[in-house]
Order: C-alpha cells, then structure tokens, then sequence
C-alpha cells in the first residue's frame, strides 16, 4: 500500500465521523461543506496515487502540481475507465459546489441543506443530508476501486 492510498483512507475515516457523528448532531452547512472539503482531500490523494503508478510504468513524465490539471491528466490517461471518469467529474462536481455561491436551508433540522447557486443559465443545487450520505459512499466505493485495481494481490 502506498502513502496516498493510506492518506485518502484516514481522510475517509475523517469524513466518517463528520458524516455519522457530527453532521447528525449540529446539521449546519458548515457541516456540509466540511465533509465536501474531506472528500475532495481523499480523491486528490487518489489522484496522486493514480498518477504516481503512472509515472512508476513510465506513462508519464511529470505530475501536475495543480488539482484540475491532475483530474484532466488522469480522465487522458484512463480514458476507458468508466469508474474512473466518472470519479474525476463528481471531482470536478464537488470542486464547482465548493467555489460555487450558496444559501442555508433548515439549518438545524433534519433536512438541512446547502443551496449552491451556479452562474451558468441560473443552475442551483440542493446538497441536503442525503446527498451528502450520497458524495460518501461514492468516495468510499471509489478509494476501494482504486486499491482492488492498483493493489489486487495485497487484498
């Protein structure tokens, strides 16, 4: 197993908590945002794990320093990966609802939410308690992707 994989791992641990413990008790969009932030911590981690066993098979030359340049080497790179591609658009999904403006819906009760505001044709999104139960799974299933496809023996 490598530093990366390990890395998005303890920040899925981290995520876990937000998501299980606090969330449930404060329901602010604070919350919301903070376990956003932890998922896009553990997908970058992934991308470096991806672009480093690039780089190991001599695939690539450099590894972006920048995130989105990551994510765009990487959906390149793994173009005919389905999971993969679909892992670095929710990526870029969660990139443009953190940069995004929002509102606070029901702060404080059960269905809290976050409505991100986009500017393109007036587009806004509900990130509500289920969603965001929705954006962990998804993590969860994609760092368990990665580690089956890049560490297959090690299981």
């Amino acid at each position: 197993m490598s530093e990366f994989l390990d890395n998005a791992r303890e920040e899925l641990k981290r995520a876990d908590h937000l998501v299980y413990v606090s969330l449930k008790y404060t329901r602010t969009v604070d919350m919301i945002r903070h376990i956003i932030k932890r998922l896009m911590n553990c997908y970058e981690f992934l991308m470096d794990e991806l672009l480093d066993n690039l780089k190991k098979n001599n695939k690539i030359i450099e590894i972006p320093t920048n995130p989105i340049q990551k994510n765009e080497l990487i959906k390149e790179r793994y173009h005919e990966d389905t999971e993969i591609v679909d892992a670095m658009n929710f990526y870029m999904m969660m990139h443009k609802i953190m940069k995004a403006e929002y509102t606070k819906s029901r702060e404080f009760r059960r269905n809290v939410g976050m409505i991100t505001l986009f500017d393109e044709k007036n587009i806004s999104m509900n990130i509500n308690i289920d969603a965001i139960y929705n954006f962990y799974k998804k993590a969860r299933g994609f760092t368990d992707y990665i580690e089956k496809l890049l560490y297959p023996k090690e299981l």
